[in-house]
């Protein structure tokens, strides 16, 4: 991804974060300590991962905006760690008539730098890093609707739970990332 583009794209998931109005907020917080610039040692990346997952389980946690907000910027400035987006599901994410579509897809790109921390060794496998991205915007879709019902729905995710229940969401997704490089 050009430089440009990784900048804009952050941008907005920073200024998304600082101010995402939450649909309410719960009591308690996530354990975060803001990372250091320029390359991080293991201990120091698997925090982030922690982290990042911490945020996926508690998207409500008093300082989930704070800490969305420090991961994205760490994440757009590291050297450790670099997330491609490829058309799909980038697009679908963003073209979403959710009003939670912004909130999801910062997910899934953090849950992408998670998956590429826990497991270095897939971290070049595209398909491994999208599902995991998926999985991670999923988590925070599904924690949202079992709290808030109809509130909360995206149609993009909603079939790609119908895929995930039939068995069929890793063929469904590598499908249609097989075009991006």
């Amino acid at each position: 991804m050009g430089d440009v583009l990784k900048l804009v794209i952050g941008t907005v998931l920073v200024a998304f974060f600082i101010t995402c109005p939450a649909l309410s907020q719960e009591d308690g917080s996530i354990d975060f300590q803001k990372p250091n610039s320029g390359n991080l040692a293991h201990h120091e990346l698997a925090a982030i991962a922690t982290a990042i997952r911490a945020l996926e389980s508690s998207p409500q946690a008093s300082n989930a905006s704070q800490v969305g907000a420090e991961l994205t910027e760490w994440m757009m400035s590291s050297p450790d760690i670099t997330v491609s987006l490829c058309g799909f599901p980038s697009t679908e994410m963003l073209n979403s008539e959710s009003r939670q579509h912004s909130l999801l897809f910062a997910h899934y790109i953090l849950g992408m730098a998670a998956s590429m921390i826990e497991s270095p060794a897939d971290a070049d496998d595209r398909d491994h890093v999208v599902m995991s991205g998926l999985e991670s915007a999923l988590t925070v879709y599904e924690y949202f609707q079992s709290r808030f019902g109809d509130q909360v729905q995206d149609k993009f995710l909603d079939k790609l739970i119908k895929q995930r229940e039939k068995g069929k969401l890793e063929k469904y997704v590598r499908k249609r990332t097989s075009s991006c490089s």
